[in-house]
C-alpha cells in the first residue's frame, strides 16, 4: 500500500496544464501585441482592415483598466499583481485538479501576467483588436491577454454551473435520513 502521509495536504504538485497553457498563451499575447504595434506604431497608424466593417487591427493604448474603466490609475498594477499570486495558489490547490480548472486558471493567469508586462514596461496595455458590432459602433479593442482572462472566466463559469461536484445533501435531522 503507497505511502498516504501528506496526502492531505491543501497544495497538490506541480500542476503542469496550468503552468504549459500559462507560458503558452504569455507568449502568444506578447508575440501579438509586438507584430501589431510594430506595424502599427503610433495612434496615427491607418488600421489594417482583415473582415471590412467587421474586424481590423488598431493602435490602441489603454491607460486604464477593464474597458478602458479608471484612466490613468496606478491601482491596477496592484490588483493585476495581486490577481496572479491569488490564481497561482488557486491552480496549486489540490481541488483545482480538474482539466477545465487548470485550463481556466492559466488562461488568467497568462492574460494578468500579459497586461501586467504592458503597465509596467510601457505604463498602458497595447490593444489592437478592433471588432465593429454595429456601423459606426466598436466594441473597445482588445488583445490576447484580455480575450485569455475571458475565455478563461467562461471555462470557470462552465465547471461551476455543470461540472463540479455537487455537495452530499445534509441529513434530516429529525429523521436522520439524508
Amino acid at each position: 500500500m503507497p505511502d498516504q502521509a501528506g496526502s492531505n495536504r491543501l497544495l497538490s504538485r506541480v500542476p503542469v496544464v496550468f503552468w504549459a497553457v500559462t507560458v503558452l498563451v504569455a507568449i502568444l499575447d506578447l508575440i501579438t501585441k509586438s507584430l501589431a504595434f510594430r506595424r502599427l506604431p503610433d495612434l496615427e497608424s491607418a488600421p489594417i482592415v482583415l473582415v471590412r466593417g467587421f474586424l481590423q487591427i488598431v493602435h490602441s493604448e489603454n491607460r486604464g483598466g477593464v474597458f478602458g474603466l479608471g484612466q490613468g490609475s496606478a491601482a491596477w498594477l496592484l490588483f493585476a499583481a495581486v490577481a496572479a499570486v491569488a490564481v497561482i495558489w488557486f491552480a496549486h490547490r489540490r481541488d483545482s485538479r480538474p482539466l477545465l480548472i487548470q485550463l481556466a486558471l492559466g488562461l488568467i493567469l497568462a492574460g494578468a501576467l500579459g497586461n501586467l508586462y504592458d503597465r509596467i514596461a510601457f505604463g498602458y496595455v497595447r490593444d489592437f483588436i478592433d471588432v465593429v458590432y454595429w456601423p459606426g459602433r466598436h466594441w473597445p479593442a482588445f488583445n490576447a491577454a484580455d480575450s485569455g482572462i475571458c475565455i478563461g472566466a467562461v471555462c470557470l463559469a462552465i465547471y461551476a454551473l455543470f461540472l463540479a461536484p455537487k455537495p452530499a445533501p445534509k441529513p434530516d435531522k429529525k429523521s436522520g435520513r439524508r
